[in-house]
């Protein structure tokens, strides 16, 4: 859908209560993350680029204007790959979390090729996955034949031979419950019809890649596997595989844990790997794409794109003067005119003066020369973790806080018309958690992936302007290192003391009574790590951990005991809240990556349906802070373990049903990573968007309640 503002009529009270709202695509149109880019063959100037979250963007004038595609039957935004068919001309492939797609008018109109409709897939394996997965290869036997594979996580490989219909193979027993079941990276040599795969695992051996034990052919798959990792490190993952264009000829780029974290392996007989001679000169930052255009040629990306013509010899950087770190993909292509080289990165910064496109010219096998920045304003890609708004009863005022991935924190007075940037405490580029205190509009906790310093503002309402915010550093000792899955709700506030605080990290929960001058560490049962944490108002802390479910205190953190989801068949509790509907005792809600649980007075915790089943990540749940009865949950994203397809849905019922505010929309096929109800004005509700950035829905006149 080319569409950003948006109407949608939904039952959202009870009754017959009907309240029409419309949602609001508020950016900002900077950019974000590009995981993907490609040129029209006949065209230079038509540009098709992909984001994880924002779906398929598209541009017909070099970058002056960029436009979303229709993106019809698109049904999962989170896209990883594009690539050109290699042997049917004009159809490009896209590869998602969920599916794999192919579209023929450059975007508008897609088919599901692996026919799951936008399903999740499954969580990651390893807490320590870095870098998205690019599971996508295609192997070209002739002019007419090839085999396109393509994997979902969890759900091992897929491939086609008529680039239509997918089969579906686990390559080894287990089906999800087998690690290696979770595929990295594709590749395909081309001289022997050997097809290699990478899995996501990460632990104390070396990389795991496999390779087919014989050549598939045009005819004939071949479905059996050897492990083939001689030379790899300990503890490393091959984020991607390349063919170096004759047989046996490969090389991968590793994660690995120990510096340097990027390195290339080569390998010359298919099952035996060395490290490169010369590695790229990025020590301490963890890869990304790898691409062979030529013979003995490697452009690989890490925080910038560097170069070998020697496969490996030497590296030489072709980054460009303002370029936004983290480069995401490549494409090269040749024209009666020219010839260039296409890369993408993660976004433009707040200030939107970093390029998040770059060109070079460039022929395969040669230098990439006459670097330039392609413009993407209006596209709205923005990767953000939390959307945090405060206002107060009287004033005109109401400021919004936009977080993202990699481009900072910006802030709108005017409802997201206009973002500016306001630097926060901590030089880091991440912020995963801002938290306004509930009894004080004016007080702000904020924390980014500087695990040193975390900061207080107490004037983020008052402050005339974004620029006269003033930020306090904190200094937890030992740092607020980062829970494994960042996401806002690793701050919690107390409801009515707005110096008591908490925070979640990565082995223990943190607390300070004095707004962040002294903390108290405290551990959790079982050695549990904590994701989430909160505050009730009869001050109890409840933390949300990784497998062990939720933990209760009522001394400040000093004890603490199991409160629910406990048995451990939970991966993550990323969020808990707690209402006064449904008795005295009140309503718990969690939102999992096995959908949304409840407890009502007197019981334990239990699924409730939201839509959709148990495979639908529930991101975060929220009450409406006039009505206790009115619930919101959105859905589809985990930080470092997941992201489908999620959408806002609404509960007027104290959970017992709801009903989806944006089923049919653009932000419905998007990962919803964080809400907020507006704490004045209830018809406003917020949407942080993991790909394409801040939304609010603006309901016509305010809900009942019942």
């Amino acid at each position: 859908m080319n569409r950003f503002i948006l109407s949608i009529s939904t039952c959202i009270c009870l009754g017959a209560c009907t309240t029409t709202g419309t949602w609001t695509n508020n950016g900002p149109s900077l950019g974000g993350r590009l995981s993907a880019i490609v040129a029209s063959p006949a065209d230079p100037n038509t540009l098709i680029a992909a984001s994880p979250g924002g779906g398929i963007w598209r541009t017909i004038d070099g970058g002056a204007h960029w436009v979303k595609p229709l993106n019809y039957s698109l049904a999962d935004f989170s896209v990883l790959a594009l690539q050109w068919d290699k042997i049917r001309s004009g159809r490009l492939y896209a590869s998602t979390y969920s599916d794999v797609y192919a579209s023929t008018d450059l975007g508008e109109h897609w088919n599901n090729l692996s026919h799951t409709g936008g399903y999740p897939p499954k969580l990651m394996p390893s807490t320590e996955h870095i870098s998205d997965p690019n599971p996508f290869a295609q192997l070209k036997y002739s002019a007419t034949a090839s085999t396109v594979f393509w994997s979902k996580q969890g759900y091992g490989l897929y491939y086609s031979y008529d680039g239509t219909n997918f089969t579906q193979h686990f390559p080894f027993p287990g089906g999800a419950s087998n690690p290696e079941n979770y595929i990295q990276a594709i590749a395909a040599d081309e001289a022997t019809g050997r097809v290699y795969f990478a899995t996501m695992t990460f632990d104390l051996q070396p990389a795991r890649l496999y390779r087919s034990t014989c050549a598939w052919t045009a005819t004939t798959p071949c479905l059996t596997w050897e492990l083939v990792n001689t030379g790899f490190p300990i503890q490393s993952q091959v984020v991607s595989i390349v063919y170096g264009g004759s047989a046996n000829r490969l090389a991968a780029c590793l994660r690995v844990a120990a510096s340097p974290y990027t390195r290339v392996y080569l390998t010359t007989d298919g099952t035996s790997w060395s490290a490169a001679l010369n590695q790229p000169p990025s020590p301490s930052w963890d890869p990304r794409p790898m691409v062979s255009p030529a013979t003995n040629q490697l452009i690989v990306g890490t925080v910038l794109p560097y170069l070998s013509n020697d496969w490996g010899n030497s590296w030489s950087n072709i980054s460009v003067a303002g370029m936004h770190p983290d480069v995401r993909s490549f494409y090269w292509g040749s024209y009666p005119n020219n010839s260039y080289l296409w890369a993408t990165t993660d976004g433009s910064t707040s200030s939107g003066t970093y390029h998040n496109i770059l060109r070079w010219n460039f022929t395969p096998g040669n230098t990439p020369g006459s670097p330039v920045g392609i413009n993407t304003n209006g596209m709205k890609t923005w990767q953000a973790y939390f959307m945090a708004v405060t206002a107060q009863a009287g004033m005109t005022r109401k400021r919004i806080f936009l977080g993202s991935l990699d481009n900072g924190l910006m802030i709108s007075d005017d409802a997201g018309v206009n973002w500016v940037s306001a630097g926060a405490v901590g030089g880091c580029g991440d912020y995963m958690s801002l938290v306004i205190a509930p009894n004080n509009p004016n007080r702000a906790y904020i924390r980014s992936c500087d695990g040193t310093v975390m900061g207080r503002s107490d004037n983020v309402l008052s402050a005339a302007t974004p620029a006269a915010i003033v930020w306090t550093t904190l200094t937890p000792a030992g740092g607020h290192t980062s829970p494994l899955a960042w996401s806002n709700a690793m701050t919690a506030v107390d409801p009515t003391n707005a110096d008591r605080v908490c925070i979640a990290r990565s082995n223990d929960i943190t607390i300070s009574t004095n707004a962040g001058g002294m903390w108290e560490a405290h551990s959790l049962p079982n050695n549990s790590k904590p994701v989430c944490v909160y505050i009730d108002t009869d001050h109890s802390i409840y933390a949300g951990t990784m497998d062990n479910g939720i933990y209760k205190s009522v001394d400040n953190g000093f004890s603490w005991t199991a409160f629910g989801l406990n048995d451990g068949s939970f991966k993550i509790v990323s969020k808990v809240i707690h209402t006064s509907a449904g008795g005295p005792e009140g309503t718990f809600f969690a939102a999992t990556p096995k959908g949304l649980y409840r407890k009502l007075p007197g019981g334990s915790f239990a699924y409730v349906a939201t839509g959709g089943d148990a495979s639908y990540v529930v991101s975060d749940v929220e009450a409406d802070p006039s009505c206790a009865a009115r619930v919101y949950v959105s859905k589809g994203f985990i930080s470092g373990f997941i992201q489908h397809r999620g959408g806002v849905l609404v509960s007027s019922n104290n959970g017992d049903s709801f009903t989806s505010i944006t089923s049919g929309l653009d932000i419905h096929q998007s990962p919803v990573s964080d809400i907020q109800v507006d704490p004045i004005d209830t018809r406003y509700v917020y949407a942080a968007v993991f790909g394409s950035g801040a939304w609010t829905y603006i309901m016509s006149t305010a809900p009942g309640c019942n």
